[in-house]
């Protein structure tokens, strides 16, 4: 139904204005006032589609009034009226933000229910569109921190692992003591720098997924330092881990991005109420799956809101406090990786939500071992080549492999690399970044595999944006930076078994 508000000092032409409203359409609802005082209440408690306002009040200037409305309410139609109109009027009226002018002169139903149907058709246009550029803007901003955040995360990364080797190469070759102490101090230390910039990846959204069989106790240890300082009087907080540890495999960065989604959004259904609320994540599992659970005690989601909730852009929070992107993403990450999202609501009741993921068991770890010399390497005296625009790290890669006995040698872009092989040289294995200046990964690794098909690749990354390509696709293993040596020495003995094949 459509519903206008006439404002005019005139009773006959309050009168004259409903009659031809209800001629036009007996079921529009109208209500009716002598000021703009008057009307300013009525607007604040009802939802008007169209205002027709009269230019000349008692004590009162239409053209202020029209002023009023629009600096509260800006996409509010409002038709203006007069009984004395010309051009002069009519372009103060539109300059001063009515939508459309009217005069009082021989105006009959269908030319003013025409007038309201075209301003309410170009409001609701207006709104759509801006909707849509707030909706664009707040995608840009989000994908510019995201951008922002990968790319120190990935340098943060690099500096991680040259520091994760020096201090590795100073455990193996100073005799054990005093030293011990602190050397676990600064294992502690890259650790948690380690998990910071998992963080700042999971903010970055990265198009490409760094797969690997993933701890639910983990996760949620992580979700637990990212959510602890959100408590509040009104809202209680609970993450259960299982009672027995179980994996899936995944980015996860993505999982932890999208748990926390979740919680923030459960918290925010409930800080807002006028009492106190609980939200809960807990772990189920099967044989076959594990289901991460978030629950609140809000109130709930019409049916309405539930069935577009995971649309991209669609949110319910007032503006510029929402990109309507969250569930999107998450319902994004979990189609990624072979999983189910399911959303159930009652409203005055609560929410829950879960994402239901395969159950992997997870792959054998590289065996921990303080000394490199301990650990087993039978593929010592093969000639590799590390590829890292970072130098320092590079270097380093290069002295814990001389260590071992490798050849090494060192390029700081694929293209160097690849005229390596062009120029007739060979190598058993490349130890290559991703992200690298004129040449990717991916894109050396192919290069060098039409001269040298039977070289292998490990691929050791801070992140990987904007790579159609997946390490699979190359039969290569894929390591996330930093990589402590006992990953590296675990991934060069995969690399060159002699069943590995090139692709």
């Amino acid at each position: 139904m459509t519903r206008i508000l006439i404002i005019d000092d005139s009773p006959e032409d309050r009168e004259f204005f409903a009659d031809l409203l209800q001629r036009a359409k007996p079921q529009t609802s109208i209500d009716c006032c002598a000021s703009g005082a008057e009307a300013f209440g009525m607007i604040e408690n009802v939802d008007y589609d169209a205002i027709l306002l009269d230019l000349r009040l008692d004590n009162e200037d239409g053209i202020e009034v029209l002023e009023q409305i629009k600096a509260h309410h800006p996409s509010l139609p409002v038709i203006l009226v007069s009984g004395v109109g010309n051009e002069e009027i009519a372009t103060e009226a539109v300059t001063s933000g009515a939508a459309y002018y009217l005069s009082k002169y021989n105006l009959n139903a269908d030319a003013l229910w025409a007038a309201i149907t075209r301003v309410i058709d170009q409001s609701t246009a207006d709104k759509v569109l801006q909707a849509q550029k707030d909706a664009m803007e707040r995608s840009n901003r989000l994908e510019a921190a995201g951008q922002l955040a990968a790319g120190i995360a990935h340098d943060f990364n690099n500096q991680l692992g040259a520091l994760r080797y020096s201090i590795e190469l100073i455990q193996s070759t100073v005799p054990s003591g005093a030293a011990d102490h602190y050397i676990g101090l600064a294992h502690k230390a890259i650790d948690e720098c380690v998990a910071l910039a998992g963080r700042m990846l999971s903010l970055s959204k990265q198009g490409n997924l760094v797969t690997k069989d993933v701890s639910a106790k983990d996760v949620l240890n992580d979700v637990r330092s990212l959510t602890s300082g959100h408590a509040t009087d009104n809202l209680t907080l609970e993450i259960a881990a299982p009672s027995l540890d179980c994996f899936v495999h995944c980015d996860p960065s993505q999982l932890l991005n999208a748990l926390v989604n979740l919680i923030r959004n459960a918290q925010q259904a409930i800080v807002q109420l006028p009492r106190s609320g609980q939200v809960k994540l807990v772990v189920n599992y099967t044989a076959d799956t594990v289901s991460f659970v978030v629950t609140d005690t809000g109130d709930g989601m019409t049916p309405e809101v539930l069935a577009k909730c995971t649309d991209p852009f669609f949110t319910t929070k007032s503006d510029k406090k929402g990109s309507g992107l969250g569930l999107a993403m998450v319902q994004r990450f979990v189609n990624e990786a072979d999983g189910q999202l399911m959303i159930q609501s009652t409203q005055e009741v609560g929410t829950e939500v879960t994402i239901e993921l395969p159950r992997v068991e997870p792959m054998s770890q590289a065996p921990q071992n303080d000394d490199p010399q301990s650990v087993p390497m039978a593929r010592t005296g093969k000639n590799v080549l590390v590829v890292d625009d970072n130098t320092v790290l590079a270097d380093m890669t290069k002295t814990v492999l001389e260590l071992q006995g490798f050849a090494v040698q060192v390029f700081d872009d694929g293209v160097s690399a690849a005229r390596y092989f062009d120029d007739g040289h060979r190598a058993d294995l490349v130890i290559s970044d991703i992200r690298m200046p004129k040449m990717n990964g991916f894109e050396m690794a192919e290069a060098i595999r039409r001269t040298s098909p039977e070289t292998q690749f490990v691929f050791v990354t801070g992140y990987s944006d904007n790579i159609a390509r997946s390490p699979n696709d190359l039969g290569s293993i894929v390591l996330q930076k930093p990589v402590s040596k006992d990953e590296l020495f675990a991934a060069i003995e995969v690399a060159l078994e002699p069943e590995a094949e090139a692709v």
